[in-house]
């Protein structure tokens, strides 16, 4: 107890200071190299020994200035060391023989007629100075220091002797061999040749500390094979390795590495009973996050996973292997390694790879095996491993990560939870759409509100983003806009792209909800007018495409350039709006820059803006955009572009051409209209004419191109066959199959002369006797 030791000394010092004799200083000083840390030591220590040179009452010895060196030593203070050790080499201090005062006791008095003797650096002096080496240079020149000792004691007549050469002892070469490790950079050479003068020059075995400090040198220098070495030269000479010579391998291992080096390293010390520490799991949870990360692998091993299964499998191949590794070691650990200040880091690491492969159960298995229990929740690494594990999860582990949240909270006794960890705990929640949950937490943990203590945190944009895209899911893009507009003010983050995204996706998606509850009442015949106009207003209160659009502009604002995906949310929530003139504009303002090829290659964005080009009577536009998609080997156009097209065409009146695109959109295989399906009244396979998902101008220029096909030499149907045309329930329509069964009949009676009739057992279906079809052939050719 240092600071006890400080008190007595202080009040000895003060009123019994004619009685102090040199076991009180030295054991003051032996107090304070063997209590706490504390810097002001050092100080105090020195202070102390120019008191005692100073004024003459009690003087040094040697044991004064070697315990005034290892305080240096604790505190690494290699500057101060080396000048104490420059001073008793200089004969800076010194001291008398001893006489015996009227008690018998011994101390050392200033005496006039006594002997003056310095007080020379012996060879705990040099061990120490070396112990706080950190240059491999300084420690060789300490060592040639030791073997040529020249340093002169003085008597009382002047006279002087020179003092043999001291000692070297495996000590001595243990910590030489140590502050190469530490030397800048690590020298191994250094090392190595005072290794052979231990041995050759001075007579001294290795034992297992110069053993392990080598090894640790050889650590440093990244040299796993001479590791590897002088582990088994140890054992071939009888030395049994320790724990510091296994973890120095084990982390020599980690730099280059095969697995069977450090996992067999680690059963043999647990053969030998040598308890693994920290630094050996530390360092084995290093060595396999190293060897399962896709540089550490070898090409051998990952040619090895890719025949084993497919390219998109290979980083979950490697984490179950991963896995298979991590468990062998866990299997070994008793109930002490369990721990979390033991094998914390292994056990962290198999929950993470556990999550990585969103298997949450053997991930808590995992964390519930680590001990103990209080200390688990106020470690925030172990709680950022389980709550990682549950934001993978498949299921989205929204309640076990609350619980976890509180758990740790409580165990810490503060309401300001780390905001990695609620960062985890957001995107969990967001991933089950527990928004109202997930805000709650933050209002809780985050420390946003003014009766918070502690810190306020700040949450990750990627945890906001799914949170926001959970609001839109959820269809509260009130919400998505709050949360946007509070990221730069309350949560100091600034918005990005996605974030944009999200929130203008959930404005799209909430006026296109509005538009279509609008024509399911403007279609249904149980709403009177004024019910329909009521929820009309409504409608146009909210305006959410206007909420698109001022999002886009405000991007712009602050410097975020927005994707292809945002102007098709624009585009689209435009056109759930029936703005189509400012749909054009951003159309045209996609079209200024390079946006048109990034809108290309998304065939969603192509849709949503042929689709405005439709509405907008903007023929021209949609035509040369459904061109370019033909010439673009990213995406191509499928049944919705040419549905959009043909009513283009249809609204312009361009008959021609609407026939031309839909029979090439049939050549490229974009439109099938020909289906086989059972005909239950006849019991056999039908094939038919489906014109259920097509637009009224598409099913009307399809049943024109079919009739006009009967006089070609390959016509589309065999008109010795019956034709049946589907016309069944269209989607997000009410009675759409009668409307669209009542226009084909209506085609097919006033253009071609050609009776049909309703199926009565289908009333989604048209037929067409065969008859008939011939008639109309001999009426054409006639």
């Amino acid at each position: 107890d240092s600071e006890n030791a400080k008190l007595i000394f202080n009040s000895l010092s003060t009123t019994s200071r004619n009685q102090m004799h040199i076991l009180h200083y030295n054991q003051f000083l032996s107090a304070l190299a063997k209590g706490r840390k504390k810097p002001s030591d050092t100080k105090i220590a020195y202070r102390v020994l120019q008191e005692m040179k100073n004024e003459g009452q009690v003087l040094p010895d040697i044991i004064t200035l070697n315990t005034l060196l290892s305080i240096y030593a604790k505190y690494g203070d290699y500057k101060h060391a080396k000048e104490l050790l420059d001073e008793m080499k200089a004969g800076s201090y010194f001291t008398t023989e001893r006489k015996k005062n009227l008690h018998g006791s011994d101390y050392y008095s200033r005496n006039r007629h006594g002997k003056r003797i310095n007080l020379v650096p012996d060879t705990i002096s040099y061990n120490t100075v070396l112990s706080t080496c950190s240059n491999s240079t300084e420690a060789m020149s300490l060592i040639q220091e030791m073997r040529r000792s020249d340093h002169k004691q003085q008597h009382k007549h002047d006279q002087s002797f020179t003092t043999p050469p001291l000692p070297r002892t495996s000590v001595t070469y243990t910590n030489a061999i140590h502050s190469c490790s530490k030397s800048n950079p690590p020298d191994l050479e250094a090392a190595m040749h005072l290794f052979h003068l231990a041995m050759n020059s001075d007579d001294i075995t290795p034992n297992v500390y110069i053993y392990s400090a080598l090894i640790w040198v050889t650590e440093k220098c990244n040299k796993h094979h001479e590791a590897l070495r002088l582990l088994s030269e140890m054992k071939k000479l009888g030395i049994e390795p320790n724990i510091v010579s296994y973890d120095g391998v084990i982390s020599a291992c980690t730099k280059k590495v095969l697995e069977k080096n450090y996992t067999g390293i680690h059963k043999e010390m647990k053969d030998l009973n040598i308890k693994p520490t920290t630094i050996t799991y530390s360092n084995l949870a290093l060595a396999i996050n190293k060897y399962f990360s896709t540089k550490g692998l070898s090409t051998s091993k990952t040619e090895e996973y890719k025949h084993k299964s497919s390219t998109s499998r290979t980083i979950p191949r490697i984490n179950e292997v991963k896995v298979e590794f991590l468990e062998r070691l866990t299997s070994r650990m008793g109930s002490y390694e369990r721990r979390l200040d033991v094998s914390g880091p292994i056990l962290k690491s198999l929950i993470l790879t556990y999550a990585n492969l969103n298997q949450f159960i053997p991930a808590k298995y995992y964390f519930d095996l680590i001990t103990p229990i209080s200390a688990v929740y106020e470690d925030k690494h172990c709680i950022s491993a389980i709550l990682y594990a549950c934001s993978t999860a498949e299921l989205g582990r929204w309640e076990e990560a609350i619980m976890y949240i509180r758990r740790h909270a409580d165990a810490t006794k503060t309401d300001v939870v780390n905001p990695k960890l609620l960062n985890y705990a957001i995107i969990t929640c967001a991933k089950a759409d527990k928004y109202k949950e997930a805000l709650d937490l933050i209002e809780e943990f985050g420390g946003f509100s003014s009766s918070s203590t502690g810190s306020t945190g700040k949450l990750s944009v990627v945890a906001l983003n799914a949170l926001i895209s959970c609001c839109g899911r959820n269809e509260r893009p009130d919400l998505a806009i709050s949360l946007l507009n509070d990221m730069p003010f309350k949560f100091k983050v600034n918005p990005d792209v996605r974030t944009y995204r999200s929130v203008i996706l959930s404005c799209q998606q909430a006026e296109e909800r509005m538009r279509r509850d609008l024509d399911v009442i403007e279609n249904s015949q149980d709403i009177d007018f004024d019910d329909k106009s009521e929820v009309d207003n409504n409608g146009l209160e909210l305006h959410w495409w206007e909420c698109s659009l001022s999002l886009l502009r405000r991007m712009k604002e602050d410097n975020i350039t927005p994707d292809a995906k945002i102007y098709s949310s624009v585009i689209s929530a435009l056109q759930a709006g029936q703005q189509w003139q400012r749909a054009i504009g951003i159309l045209d303002e996609m079209t200024d820059g390079k946006m048109i090829e990034d809108i290309l290659d998304n065939k969603y964005a192509m849709n949503a803006v042929i689709a405005v080009c439709e509405k907008a009577g903007a023929w021209i536009e949609a035509l040369e955009l459904y061109e370019q998609m033909l010439l673009n080997k990213n995406v191509r156009p499928n049944f919705v572009t040419v549905n959009s097209l043909i009513i283009a065409l249809n609204k312009a009146g361009q008959k021609e051409l609407e026939e031309s695109m839909y029979l090439d959109a049939i050549n490229r295989g974009i439109v099938k209209p020909w289906k086989t399906t059972f005909d239950e009244q006849k019991q056999t396979s039908l094939r038919v004419m489906d014109l259920h998902e097509f637009s009224i101008p598409m099913a009307q220029v399809a049943v024109s191109s079919l009739i006009e096909s009967l006089l070609n030499p390959k016509p589309a149907h065999d008109r010795n066959k019956e034709l049946v045309i589907v016309v069944g329930k269209g989607k997000n329509s009410f009675n759409r199959h009668g409307r669209l069964g009542q226009i084909v009949q209506d085609l097919l009676q006033t253009s071609f002369d050609i009776q049909s009739e309703i199926d009565p057992s289908n009333e989604g279906r048209i037929r067409v006797s065969s008859s008939e079809l011939i008639k109309f052939v001999e009426r054409r050719a006639w």
